[in-house]
Formats: C-alpha cells, sequence, structure tokens
C-alpha cells in the first residue's frame, strides 16, 4: 500500500505496538478513528522507510544472497552422492568446486569408470597427490550417481550464471544511486523501534 500512495501523498508507517488502541471492541473504523485522533495531536512518528533506489538495491542484495545460499546446499548435496558412491574426493581436495575438481567430477559424470585417469586432471599443487586421489576416486559409481551429479553441477553453473548477473545489476545500481542528488532526511525517520513516540502535549484521555 505504501508504494501505491507515496509520490501522491504523504504516507507515514509508524510502528503499530507504539499506536495501539486501548484494549476493547476494536473495528477497522474505530482504529482509524485513533490514528487520525493521534495525527491530530502530534504523536505519530514515521518509521524510517528507505528512498525508492535504496528498496531496489535491498532487494537485490537479498536474493543475491538466497541464490548464494542455494549453491551452498546444491553443493553439499554434489558431496551427499559422491559419498554414495564412496568417491572420497573431498578427503583429499579441500574444495570440490575447484577446477580439478570439477574436471574430476565431470570425467565421472561422462562414464569414466578407472580412476587413475581422472586423478591425472589434478593440476598445481594437486599432482603430489596423485596415488591419493586415486585411492579417493575408486568408488562405486552407478548409472543414478551420475545422472544426479549431472544435474546438480548443472545447477551449479545455473547459480553461478544468477550470481554473476546479479553482482552486474547491483553495480549498476550502485552507480546510478551514487549519481543521485542527497536526500534530505525523511520527516520523522528513525528506526521502528522509536517509531510512535508521543510529542509534547497530552491526548485527552479515552
Amino acid at each position: 500500500m505504501h508504494n501505491v500512495l507515496e509520490g501522491g501523498f504523504e504516507v507515514l508507517v509508524v510502528n503499530a505496538q507504539h499506536a495501539k488502541k486501548v484494549p476493547g471492541r476494536k473495528t477497522d473504523v474505530t482504529d482509524s478513528e485513533w490514528l487520525a485522533e493521534l495525527q491530530m495531536h502530534g504523536m505519530l512518528k514515521a518509521s524510517f522507510i528507505p528512498p525508492k533506489p535504496q528498496r531496489a538495491l535491498r532487494d537485490l542484495t537479498r536474493y543475491r544472497r538466497k541464490v548464494m545460499e542455494e549453491r551452498s546446499r546444491t553443493v553439499n548435496r554434489v558431496q551427499k552422492v559422491l559419498e554414495g558412491a564412496n568417491i572420497k574426493l573431498a578427503s583429499v581436495v579441500s574444495d570440490i568446486q575447484g577446477v580439478s575438481a570439477q574436471a574430476m567430477l565431470e570425467a565421472i559424470v561422462a562414464g569414466q569408470t578407472d580412476s587413475r585417469a581422472p586423478a591425472q586432471m589434478a593440476r598445481g599443487r594437486l599432482r603430489d597427490k596423485i596415488p591419493e586421489l586415486e585411492k579417493a576416486l575408486t568408488g562405486r559409481i552407478q548409472p543414478h550417481h551420475r545422472f544426479l551429479l549431472a544435474k546438480q553441477l548443472a545447477h551449479v553453473d545455473f547459480l553461478d550464471e544468477q550470481v554473476a548477473d546479479m553482482g552486474a545489476e547491483i553495480g549498476c545500481q550502485l552507480e546510478q544511486l551514487s549519481q543521485l542528488p542527497e536526500q534530505p532526511p525523511a520527516k520523522g525517520g528513525g528506526s521502528s523501534s522509536d517509531a510512535g513516540e508521543p510529542a509534547e502535549g497530552e491526548l485527552p484521555a479515552r
């Protein structure tokens, strides 16, 4: 409702606890009358509502965090499938999403059954652990394991693209936000915890 009315009216979002009516028979009409009376006596203090550009940026960053959390869960599912196939790659490789580990997993998905071939895909310092990798990659991989790994790895790639796209959009939003003129503090701005603090003067007893 705030998004609909802002721009045409001065809209206040008030902490409901601070504007709560005396317990009793309540209706929407009496609540509206009570809020109007509070406003007439200057006893409503608006909670802080960020301007639209900041709200847009907040939505983007929150969604990006959710996507990253989903990515972490999917990587954990990959590890669970590997454990179910008796493949102990994580005991040798610190990051199963690294370049070497990804190449090994793709080889497994492609149908490679000889552990020596994926182990040779190790790069850098990991090549010193080729004997350990051969043992770790020796498991009991079944067709359904390969199917699950293929789907999960594809999902991780998709989520990586999503994170990259969100990061680019957040960068654009930040650039636009930095170009906006400084806005004066919102009237009655403050945290929601102090919203509704009464002004000087007393309201007639109800």
